[in-house]
């Protein structure tokens, strides 16, 4: 009769290979998620507040008519887009959750009130918020003085092919987008694209 050895007992604390297994699983899930919510460019249903990925067809609106739409502002009115034809228009896609954002709205205020209604315009296109939310965020930081949109189905964002926050493109007279900004924006950012296209 043949003997079975006794196995001997897997080292005191050290894990077995099935139990790495069920933990190694799960995990890979979770990095398959997040790589997959960071390749759309949206996390928590946000979209992302960093300028790391241009999309493919944001470039190409370069030289294009700027797409026209109409939205609602927090003044009570309906804004066209096209409707600011004759002066260089900044459209700034922003949301208040987004640091970014935060950092270039005084400088694009202190622009809407240096230029007035007859220099260049600034719309602030804010990306699916309520307009009690930008209302609150507005009144504890002291901004005034903007045209803020309310892109509140997200739809113009869509439309303008971009995927993170905050993105600016710069309309000329014509109604034409000459240059895309992507990221934070400063007054001198501003005040170089106005120079540019001043002629």
């Amino acid at each position: 009769m043949t003997e079975i050895p006794p196995q001997t007992p897997a080292p005191r604390g050290a894990p077995s290979p099935i139990l790495l297994v069920f933990l190694f699983i799960p995990l890979l899930g979770i990095v398959a998620a997040v790589a997959l919510a960071i390749s759309d460019g949206v996390v928590g249903g946000q979209p992302l507040a960093t300028p790391q990925a241009v999309p493919s067809n944001f470039v190409s609106l370069v030289g294009d008519p700027a797409p026209d739409f109409v939205l609602a502002g927090m003044d009570g009115q309906q804004h066209r887009l096209s409707e600011y034809k004759g002066h260089v228009t900044f459209v700034n896609f922003w949301a208040t959750w987004c640091v970014p954002c935060r950092i270039e709205l005084p400088a694009l205020m202190q622009v809407a009130g240096e230029q007035g209604t007859d220099g260049a315009q600034v719309l602030a296109v804010n990306v699916g918020e309520s307009g009690a939310q930008i209302d609150a965020y507005f009144t504890e930081n002291h901004i005034s003085g903007l045209t803020v949109l309310l892109d509140s189905n997200v739809e113009v964002y869509s439309a303008f092919g971009i995927n993170a926050l905050p993105t600016t493109f710069v309309v000329d007279k014509d109604g034409v987008i000459r240059y895309r900004h992507f990221g934070m924006i400063t007054l001198t950012d501003v005040q170089a694209y106005i120079d540019k296209l001043a002629t």
